[in-house]
């Protein structure tokens, strides 16, 4: 089998076995999981809409308003009250009113302690137009400085967090291009994961070779410093022997390409 079927079969396999074990939910939910409290006061009757959901990710939007583009600005910046209205295409529908007014958007962070593994989202689409109920969008190109560390508050106690992996994506349109990412492996050590290339580099030249405008940043993810990110997929997950087995055959072509890509560098 093919590395990508793999790769496409252990996703579907994991994700078919994780939803079939409650307990296995919670450990989902234990490293990835923000459950997200939103509240929507409506501008015209000030009446409240609140609603509960759990996410695996942050989704943050790349804005021109912002001072900086920072990471750490942008989390910020999920944070602070929103103006729902028909003039930012996004007007609120108060249930009261019967109609879509203008409202205030406020999100909050409901967990109890912040979660292992901090996944951010860039949502680097724009909405351009709208037509026979239908958006328009395009990429944002739009540099964003990636950090480090980067903090969150719950229940107003600060969680630190670093960064570990990078998902990038090569291309001027949301509807083609290509995917590619970096992960540490130890200090100041990074490995660049390229279809079938690896190669190592430090993280000042991460930074230094995203020089093309369209290769821009997706997805960051941040370990909680506190903890330890001694995962093993093995004891973790009750994993049946033929996926034990296709585990193990990915592992050994990662590992044969590792050793290749050494030799050459």
């Amino acid at each position: 089998m093919h590395y990508k079927s793999i790769k496409w079969f252990l996703t579907i396999k994991i994700y078919n076995q994780v939803n079939k074990n409650f307990d296995e939910k919670d450990k989902i939910k234990k490293f990835f999981g923000l459950q997200l409290t939103q509240t929507c006061v409506c501008q015209v009757c000030l009446s409240n809409s609140i609603t509960q959901d759990i996410t695996f990710f942050l989704p943050l939007f790349i804005k021109k308003s912002l001072f900086s583009n920072q990471v750490q600005t942008l989390l910020n910046n999920f944070f602070v009250v929103e103006e729902l209205s028909e003039k930012n295409l996004n007007a609120f529908k108060c249930n009261k009113c019967d109609s879509f007014t203008q409202a205030n958007k406020y999100v909050e962070i409901a967990n109890s302690t912040g979660p292992i593994i901090l996944v951010v989202s860039l949502n680097r689409f724009e909405i351009v137009s709208k037509a026979n109920d239908k958006f328009k969008s395009k990429k944002k190109l739009d540099k964003v400085e990636i950090e480090k560390e980067v903090y969150i508050y719950i229940n107003n106690i600060k969680y630190n967090y670093e960064l570990f992996s990078i998902i990038l994506h090569r291309g001027d349109s949301l509807d083609q291009g290509h995917y590619y990412s970096y992960c540490k492996r130890k200090e100041e050590e990074w490995i660049l994961f390229n279809d079938t290339s690896v190669s190592f580099y430090n993280f000042e030249t991460i930074l230094s070779n995203i020089k093309c405008v369209t290769d821009t940043p997706y997805m960051l993810f941040y370990s909680k410093k506190t903890d330890s990110l001694q995962f093993d997929l093995n004891t973790e997950l009750n994993i049946d022997n033929s996926l034990r087995n296709i585990v193990k055959e990915d592992n050994i072509f990662y590992e044969n390409n590792l050793i290749y890509s050494s030799q050459i560098l």
